[in-house]
C-alpha cells in the first residue's frame, strides 16, 4: 500500500473537484435568455432583473456589454427563492 504526500493528495482532490463541475459544452448548449425574457419567467420587471444582476443575486454571462442569463442561473435563483419561502419562522 502506498501513501500519498500532501502535494499528491491536493492534486487528486483538484482532479476530483474538476470532474463535478459542468463542462464547457454544457454551458454552450444551455438555453440562454435576454433580460426581458428572464423578467417574464421570474414575474418581475426588467429593472428588477437588472437590480438582481447588479447585486449578484442572479448570475449571468457577459458578452461585451451584453448580459445573458443562462437557464442554470434562472434555475438556481428560483430554487433559492423557493427555499426561502419554505423556511420555518421561529417566534
Amino acid at each position: 500500500m502506498r501513501t500519498l504526500t500532501d502535494g499528491q493528495l491536493t492534486d487528486v482532490m483538484k482532479i476530483e473537484s474538476s470532474r463535478n463541475k459542468p463542462s464547457m459544452s454544457s454551458k454552450i448548449s444551455e438555453k440562454k435568455f435576454r433580460i426581458e425574457d428572464a423578467a417574464d419567467i421570474i414575474g418581475i420587471s426588467t429593472s428588477g432583473v437588472r437590480l438582481l444582476l447588479n447585486t449578484k443575486k442572479l448570475g449571468y454571462y457577459q458578452s461585451g456589454k451584453r448580459r445573458i442569463i443562462g437557464e442554470s442561473h434562472l434555475t438556481e435563483y428560483l430554487t433559492k427563492i423557493e427555499r426561502n419561502k419554505t423556511k420555518a419562522k421561529i417566534y
